[in-house]
């Protein structure tokens, strides 16, 4: 159901999504997608830390196609179906993989990729933009020691064809209904930061507590002092 874009050496599949979007060339849902991205960004604009072998994939559909969803909710499942690909594609058992809010894959508690979703509202229609950037292979190892990578060294024989189809069909699922407490579920059972003690970054402000999980609407729970506790649709979580 998605049209392929397959791109050689792109900017970031992000911005040439929307760049066909403004140019009123997207009818139906397509993804775009490179091994050799090379100025990809993340959340709050972050530049993406890839990889020699890295890849770069963002859907494009219309929001009318898919049921009405959260906008805080929409990365969240993202990375889900994501994380649910690469385990099948690695022959690694469920649950491996780990998340942490809002929307960063994780893996032996390295990050390895990470997902954006917007929204881009354009003549009358609104579209979504998913974009999902993975690192495959660190060679070399990477300087800073927090990122991953999903394969090892000697796994470079990898299928590309297989690793892109098990995310399209992944992605699928957001045309069918989305079950929102099972979503819930399954992004809490992956937290890598689930129940501890953390540090939430939001608007210059530092709020401590402990991480409940998730809400409905995609935000994090935080409990803090005294039994309160209070729902965050944004920021940056740290362990403390």
């Amino acid at each position: 159901m998605w049209k392929q874009n397959k791109l050689k050496r792109i900017d970031s599949t992000q911005k040439e999504a929307i760049r066909k979007i403004k140019d009123r060339k997207i009818t139906k849902p397509e993804y775009f997608l490179s091994f050799d991205q090379f100025n990809g960004y993340g959340t709050r604009g972050k530049k993406w830390e890839k990889c020699k072998h890295s890849f770069a994939i963002t859907f494009v559909w219309s929001s009318s196609l898919s049921p009405k969803l959260s906008k805080t909710l929409l990365p969240i499942l993202v990375s889900i179906k994501t994380v649910e690909a690469l385990e099948k594609f690695s022959n690694l058992p469920c649950f491996t993989l780990g998340l942490k809010w809002p929307n960063d894959l994780i893996k032996n508690n390295k990050k390895i990729g990470g997902v954006i979703v917007q929204t881009v509202n354009y003549h009358g229609n609104e579209w979504i933009v998913a974009g999902i950037g993975v690192n495959l292979i660190w060679d070399p190892p990477p300087i800073n020691d927090y990122f991953g990578s999903l394969l090892k060294i000697n796994e470079v024989d990898f299928s590309k064809e297989q690793l892109i189809l098990l995310i399209s069909e992944s992605m699928k699922e957001f045309f069918d209904l989305v079950d929102v407490n099972d979503t819930i579920h399954q992004f809490n059972a992956r937290d890598i930061f689930k129940g501890k003690k953390v540090k939430i970054n939001f608007n210059k402000k530092e709020y401590f507590g402990k991480n409940c999980g998730i809400a409905e609407n995609g935000g994090i729970c935080l409990e803090q002092q005294k039994g309160s506790s209070r729902i965050f649709r944004a920021g940056s979580i740290s362990l403390l």
